[in-house]
């Protein structure tokens, strides 16, 4: 595992230890983000020894998305999924003639989180895999024709909660991926493609936070 992801896990695994009760949520509860807006540091391919930067060409369009979901337990500690994609097309008119390849990425979550008014939201992917979603050209979909295995699938994120009233709260927060495939022609096993993207996501979500006794 990636040093950065096993500070991470340590930072976190403190915070469960030394928090204990006296900062953390009252009440359990159910959360989703969606993505509104996506930064790409990195989306590349790699195509028989031949490397592709998808981010290097100020005629194409590379976009990230991604949604959570989680629970939250009223002890901090928090399960969850999430998706996270990154897109690049070209810039024509019509869609029969679109140029498109997208990879996405999954994990389940842990997570921990503090406070319960205003509330702070640390979490990482413990498990994850990536996959080709899409490769048109011309307009034609080729992700069918590819077997796709997973190189690496992660991702962690920060949460900042508010409460809405009695039950509800708002998220602000941002996750950051970083995954990579291997893609295999399922009738031309020499035609092999690469690819590996980092990218971060910004989220905007609700949450609904259980009565006391409730959501157990």
């Amino acid at each position: 595992m990636n040093p950065k992801w096993l500070r991470f896990l340590a930072t976190l695994s403190l915070l469960l230890m030394f928090a204990g009760t006296t900062f953390a949520v009252e009440n359990s509860r159910i959360r989703f983000s969606f993505g509104l807006s996506g930064t790409v540091a990195e989306y590349n391919r790699t195509d028989n020894g031949t490397k592709t930067d998808f981010t290097s060409s100020l005629t194409n369009t590379v976009s990230a998305s991604g949604l959570d979901l989680y629970y939250v337990f009223d002890n901090g500690l928090g399960i969850g999924f999430a998706t996270g994609s990154v897109t690049y097309s070209n810039e024509a008119v019509l869609e029969s003639n679109l140029d498109e390849t997208a990879i996405g990425g999954s994990t389940l979550d842990l997570s921990y989180t503090l406070g319960e008014d205003i509330n702070l939201t640390l979490g990482v992917g413990i498990v994850g895999s990536a996959t080709l979603t899409s490769l048109k050209e011309d307009g034609v979909e080729y992700s069918g024709l590819y077997d796709t295995t997973t190189k690496r699938s992660n991702s962690y994120f920060v949460n900042i909660g508010f409460a809405l009233g009695e039950n509800w709260e708002l998220l602000l927060g941002q996750r950051t991926w970083d995954i990579a495939l291997k893609a295999t022609n399922t009738s031309d096993t020499t035609d092999v493609k690469e690819y590996d993207a980092k990218f971060s996501v910004g989220y905007l979500g609700f949450g609904y936070r259980f009565p006391s006794g409730g959501g157990q």
